[in-house]
């Protein structure tokens, strides 16, 4: 069973650098995070569609699932 801390310390330098957003959801009693990239094209700014897919399997798994980044949250 993974604690939010553990999930935390696994991305710390994607949330420092704060280019991706790191989505943090729970399994049962775990929790898991995993850090998600804009598309090549930032203008557009649109999610990888590999990732789309991942981020609605998250969505199913935990409907209540949080995405930061560090930009936009302050580091």
């Amino acid at each position: 069973m993974a604690s939010l801390r553990d999930a935390v310390k696994d991305n710390a330098a994607e949330l420092r650098d704060g280019i991706p957003w790191v989505v943090f959801w729970r399994d049962g009693r775990s929790w898991n995070s995993e850090a998600v990239f804009f598309s090549m094209d930032y203008a557009a700014d649109t999610i990888d569609p590999d990732d789309i897919g991942r981020l609605q399997h998250i969505n199913q798994t935990d409907p209540r699932a949080v995405a930061l980044n560090g930009y936009y949250c302050g580091r």
